[in-house]
C-alpha cells in the first residue's frame, strides 16, 4: 500500500488557523515595538535639550576654607519650594559632607549665601556683622563671624572658584 504524500483537508485547516494566528501576533508585536522605539526617541531628544546639571559643583572648594567645621550656616532668600532652589541645596550638602549645613542660621563661624543677588547677601552679611571672605561666578558668597572661631581652621589663600577646581569623579 501505497501512503498519500498530501495532506489531508483537516490537517491543512489546522496549520493555517496557527499560521495566521502567529502572523498577527508578529505584526502586531512589531507595530507596537516600532511605537514604543518612536516614544522613547523622543524622550532621547528632550534630555538631549535639557542636559542634567549637577548644582553642587558651584559650592566645590568651600572645605578648602572652611576645614573640618562640623557646621555651616547656609543662608538663602530664595523659596525652597521651587525646585531647582532645593535641588540646589541639597546638592550643596552633598559635596560638602561631612559638614552639616544648617539653612538659614546665621548663629555658626561659616554661612555660605546663597541670594537672589549679591546685595541681598552683602546686606544680610553686614547686617549679622560678618566678613565676607570669597565669592565666585555663581554669586555663592562665603562669610565667617570673627568672634565664633572653631578649632578647626581652613585654608583662607585659595579660592573656591569651580573654574580653578578641577572636578571629582
Amino acid at each position: 500500500m501505497r501512503k498519500n504524500k498530501y495532506v489531508s483537508l483537516p490537517q491543512l485547516d489546522t496549520a493555517v488557523i496557527f499560521l495566521t494566528a502567529a502572523g498577527l501576533l508578529l505584526v502586531f508585536n512589531i507595530t507596537a515595538s516600532s511605537g514604543e522605539m518612536f516614544k522613547t526617541g523622543k524622550i532621547f531628544k528632550h534630555r538631549e535639550r535639557f542636559p542634567y546639571i549637577f548644582l553642587g559643583d558651584r559650592f566645590r572648594g568651600i572645605e578648602t576654607f572652611v576645614g573640618k567645621a562640623p557646621y555651616i550656616g547656609y543662608y538663602t532668600n530664595k523659596n525652597l519650594d521651587d525646585n531647582l532652589s532645593a535641588r540646589q541645596f541639597a546638592q550643596a550638602q552633598l559635596v560638602l559632607a561631612p559638614s552639616i549645613l544648617d539653612l538659614n542660621n546665621t548663629e555658626h563661624e561659616f554661612i555660605i549665601f546663597d541670594c537672589t543677588t549679591p546685595q541681598i547677601a552683602l546686606a544680610k552679611i553686614k547686617e549679622i556683622g560678618a566678613k565676607p571672605l570669597k565669592a565666585n561666578p555663581y554669586g555663592i558668597i562665603l562669610a565667617r563671624h570673627p568672634d565664633r572661631v572653631s578649632p578647626l581652621e581652613g585654608d583662607q589663600n585659595t579660592t573656591f572658584d569651580k573654574t580653578k577646581q578641577k572636578q571629582r569623579p
